[in-house]
C-alpha cells in the first residue's frame, strides 16, 4: 500500500563520489524508506518544490543512466 515509483534526474552519492543519474526511477515502499532514514541535513534548502533538508536513506532501488 506504500509502495511507490518516481522518475527522476539528479546526483546519486555512493562512498564519497558522485555519480550523474538522467531518466532514472526511485522505487520503493514510503514506509520502509521512513524507517531507513540514517541522516537529515541541518540545513534545509529553498528548492521549487518548498524548503526541505537534504534526508540521506539506505536501501532504495534507484534504475537508470
Amino acid at each position: 500500500q506504500g509502495s511507490f515509483s518516481l522518475p527522476f534526474d539528479g546526483w546519486l552519492m555512493n562512498k564519497g563520489d558522485r555519480v550523474s543519474i538522467e531518466s532514472a526511477t526511485v522505487a520503493g515502499d514510503f514506509l520502509e524508506m521512513l524507517k531507513s532514514i540514517i541522516y537529515v541535513e541541518p540545513e534545509a534548502h529553498i528548492t521549487p518544490g518548498g524548503v526541505c533538508p537534504r534526508i540521506w536513506v539506505e536501501e532504495l532501488s534507484i534504475t537508470g543512466e
